[in-house]
């Protein structure tokens, strides 16, 4: 958290590679680009909360895709299925 600042109570903001800050008693945002390192990976996701992306090498979970049906992953049971497919958990 950050330190209040003279003018009023000083917050910052983390979104998806930026950072923004905010001076609440003069209701002024500022935001600047974050420097993310840059990652050597097939796949990426950016989790919750989090402001730069982290390597998966699962395709099915990665924010970075266009899904091509071509790639694979598995169920929750261990059967894999097409990137794409739809497929619906049996009970039992």
């Amino acid at each position: 958290m950050d330190a209040p600042s003279a003018g009023g109570e000083s917050v910052t903001v983390r979104t998806p590679r930026q950072t923004c800050s905010a001076v609440l008693s003069e209701g002024e945002v500022d935001c600047w680009p974050l420097a993310c390192p840059v990652l050597s990976c097939k796949y990426s996701a950016l989790a919750e909360g989090e402001c730069c992306p982290h390597c998966v090498t699962d395709p099915c979970v990665a924010d970075n895709i266009a899904y091509d049906i071509r790639q694979t992953c598995q169920d929750p049971t261990g059967i894999t299925r097409l990137s794409s497919a739809t497929f619906y958990k049996e009970y039992k």
